[in-house]
């Protein structure tokens, strides 16, 4: 497991470290403390756990974020800050939580473990039959499940898998990673970068409308899902 920690203050990033890696041995720590060098790691590394600076030099760890979403899509983000100037531009990105400066052990290992249990559940699949094959298919790499007629696509990032079936009989599958939006569509909640009483929008750009009927569900739930992040 990866985990990349970005701040330009080196006795934070050295703290952040030390408690990572006091807690848990199955990992590899990677240290940087401006934007190029974070960028140069995503781009050639598969991180898991991103802690993320917001302010940095030239640019914000927030559009550090925005600019590089595909190779994120998976990643679990925890942004730190000792600014309020930018968290509700955070709720734009895919994050799982906001630690405040100065940074509270206990917090930075709920954040933490928050994150790991994340990782713990995406890895959970689901079987899908296609034709006469059955395909096996990463929960966390569907972005969102369509019922179109006795047809059920499940959109992922590179494809579009159709089976025949109801969208009901594969939601509890699917478990508490996805919000029932409407009657034909369940979301993946980790790609949610900005939603309104009425629709959903992904972070690949696709928006869906939330219904009447799960208006006041959606958002509980929603809330619920991200109630764990600090403001």
């Amino acid at each position: 497991m990866n985990i990349l920690i970005c701040d330009d203050n080196k006795e934070v990033l050295e703290y952040i470290s030390d408690v990572i890696v006091s807690h848990s041995t199955n990992c590899r720590v990677i240290k940087c403390n401006d934007y190029d060098s974070a960028l140069k790691y995503i781009n050639n590394e598969k991180i898991d756990v991103l802690i993320m600076d917001i302010v940095l030099d030239k640019n914000t760890g927030i559009d550090l974020v925005k600019d590089n979403v595909d190779k994120l899509s998976n990643t679990q983000v925890i942004y730190i800050t000792g600014y309020d100037d930018y968290i509700e531009e955070c709720f734009e990105t895919n994050l799982i939580y906001i630690l405040r400066k100065p940074i509270n052990e206990s917090k930075l290992l709920l954040a933490f473990n928050k994150a790991l249990n994340n990782l713990s559940k995406d890895s959970k699949c689901i079987v899908l039959k296609v034709g006469k094959e059955n395909k096996r298919v990463n929960i966390k790499d569907i972005n969102y499940v369509e019922s179109e007629g006795r047809k059920i696509k499940f959109n992922l990032t590179d494809e579009v898998i159709t089976v025949y079936g109801k969208i009901s009989d594969i939601e509890d599958d699917l478990g508490k990673l996805f919000v029932r939006v409407h009657k034909s569509y369940l979301v993946n909640m980790s790609r949610i970068v900005n939603y309104t009483i009425n629709r959903v929008e992904l972070n690949n750009g696709k928006v869906l409308p939330i219904s009447r009927t799960y208006i006041k569900s959606c958002r509980e739930i929603i809330y619920n899902y991200l109630k764990d992040s600090e403001w």
